[in-house]
């Protein structure tokens, strides 16, 4: 059994284990800070509360300290390798661009990454550094130095200052005007080396931190300190973990479920809410959290009972659905916008697009015609954002291009089409709802390849199109096809889904790239549909030129 660095502590009592939420908002209210401030020399007054900003401007180092020691196990390392590649997605996912250290330790301590290697600030390489860390690689020599991890640290930076220094940086910006976050995660034994803790002294030394009291430049370090393990060793842990009046920087967790769901709701809360395409995944979120962005429009006419169909929140004011949900001479009185809580909100206003017309191909054998099936609700008060109800993120705007890592001053909108619409067939998803509070995705392939052809001509083997003579009659450009069993099973939509987002997903952020609109068959009253069985979906980018107008006051951001 290994030794402890401080006094003999026992495994904490259950009662002292934090909850994931308290672990995001402890996490979350002083790591932000320090992540999006707009400048990294930035001063505050001596009132101002720490609070987090995410920004791409920062100037920061975040260190992640591994413990790959016996006494965690090959499980409990895998999951807190999984947990920090999801903390280095979260935060790449505002935009920000911190360059990542990386050390694993058990005897010895290895330098997996070094803040100066030019991909450190790559967040997707980063996190297929993360991906490729074995426990196995220190098998051979078993023990506990948590030392030797610190002092691989310090040893970082003092390199890292000569070489600014050689190059004339003086005083150089690693120990001036970068921040610094270190988080650890680790059990709290310790059989070799000695005590940590002098070495984090030395770190605070080369940063000069605490020498003036006028300026203590204690918001230029912040050491956050996860417990894993089967055991933990709270009191030593608790050595290492920076104190600043307010804020915790020591969390206590009871295994992967608890981790998981703390790293994703640590900077996904608060000051976080108004960003588009976020959602909670761990395992014992609500639907509603995972999904935050899907909403029921309601269609109450008089004396003719109700209607529903999805929608998707794009800003805490505006809700994109389908316009053949609606009538052109609908009173808003009679709709409303279910958000997951009671009661419904009231809609100001209906915009259905100008070039929805569904009976515009009558006489060409087309009863009904899909083409510009959108609409915009307006609601009649700003919703008020939080975990259950977030806006997705629309393509060509500002807040997804960040979503994207991409710069919005210099992007274009084709670029994000490019992304997100490639010519092959895309993976994608739709949520359905499967009871009252029930929500599930739904996984299928956008057809944009060589598949396009045949998924598109399948629209007139629909019963309402036999009289059709041409395909141009039915589908137009505006259209993206799903459904068929071609390379593999699609489900289908339902004749409930109509309005709900077509999305696709990168980087943990969510775009909505179509609108639900119709299918060639009711799939949901056949137990196994047939392969033709299509579903056709609005493209989102067809229609920007009416969104942009009718969102010009949102504030989106619409990139051209």
């Amino acid at each position: 059994m290994g030794l402890l660095w401080g006094v003999g502590a026992p495994p904490p009592d259950p009662k002292v284990f934090d909850t994931p939420e308290e672990a995001a908002s402890g996490f979350l209210a002083s790591l932000t800070q320090t992540v999006e401030a707009a400048e990294a020399n930035e001063t505050r007054g001596p009132t101002e509360k720490r609070r987090i900003r995410l920004g791409s401007a920062s100037a920061l180092h975040i260190f992640l300290l591994l413990d790959a020691s016996q006494s965690i196990g090959a499980q409990d390392f895998g999951d807190a390798r999984d947990a920090l590649r999801g903390l280095v997605e979260k935060i790449a996912s505002y935009g920000a661009a911190p360059h990542y250290g990386i050390i694993t330790f058990g005897t010895e301590a290895q330098v997996v990454l070094s803040p100066m290697d030019p991909r450190a600030a790559d967040a997707d390489w980063v996190g297929e550094v993360l991906e490729g860390l074995s426990f196995k690689a220190h098998a051979l020599r078993p023990g506990t130095n948590p030392h030797a991890a610190l002092r691989a640290l310090y040893e970082l930076l003092v390199r890292e200052e000569r070489s600014q220094e050689l190059r004339g940086e003086r005083p150089a910006p690693v120990t001036s005007t970068t921040r610094h976050v270190i988080v650890i995660m680790s059990d709290g034994r310790v059989n070799m080396g000695g005590s940590p803790v002098p070495v984090l002294h030395q770190i605070r030394e080369l940063l000069s931190i605490g020498r003036d009291p006028r300026n203590d430049r204690e918001d230029f370090l912040d050491v956050f300190v996860f417990g894993v393990g089967a055991v933990v060793h709270a009191q030593a842990l608790n050595e290492l973990a920076s104190h600043k009046a307010g804020e915790q920087h020591l969390f206590l967790l009871r295994g992967l479920p608890d981790l998981q769901e703390a790293f994703h709701r640590m900077i996904d809360e608060s000051s976080s809410l108004g960003l588009c395409g976020f959602a909670h995944e761990f395992q014992s979120a609500e639907d509603r959290e995972k999904n935050p962005w899907g909403v029921t429009v309601i269609v109450t006419r008089p004396g003719q009972g109700q209607e529903r169909c999805r929608g998707s929140l794009l800003s805490p004011r505006f809700v994109l659905s389908a316009a053949h949900c609606f009538r052109w001479d609908d009173d808003s009185a009679w709709l409303s916008v279910d958000v997951g809580s009671a009661p419904p909100l009231a809609v100001s206003s209906l915009r259905l697009h100008p070039g929805f017309s569904l009976g515009a191909r009558r006489a060409r054998g087309v009863p009904e015609f899909y083409d510009y099936d959108l609409a915009l609700l307006e609601l009649r008060a700003q919703l008020g954002a939080g975990p259950r109800a977030r806006p997705i993120c629309l393509p060509c705007t500002e807040g997804a291009s960040r979503a994207l890592r991409l710069p919005p001053e210099s992007t274009s909108c084709e670029e994000h089409r490019r992304l997100l619409l490639p010519p092959k067939d895309v993976e994608a998803f739709f949520v359905a709802q499967t009871g009252p509070k029930e929500l599930q995705r739904r996984r299928v392939r956008i057809k944009l390849g060589e598949q396009r052809p045949r998924c598109e001509a399948d629209a007139l083997r629909a019963p309402l199109y036999v009289n059709a003579s041409a395909l141009d009659d039915v589908i137009t450009p505006r259209f993206l096809c799903t459904g068929g069993s071609d390379p593999e099973v699609d489900p289908n939509v339902c004749r409930g889904d109509s309005g709900g987002p077509l999305i696709v997903s990168r980087g943990k952020r969510y775009f909505q790239v179509g609108v639900i609109s119709w299918g060639v068959l009711d799939s949901c009253r056949h137990s196994r549909p047939p392969s033709y069985a299509r579903d056709f979906h609005v493209n989102v980018f067809e229609a920007l030129p009416w969104l942009r107008e009718e969102l010009r006051d949102e504030d989106l951001g619409f990139i051209p």
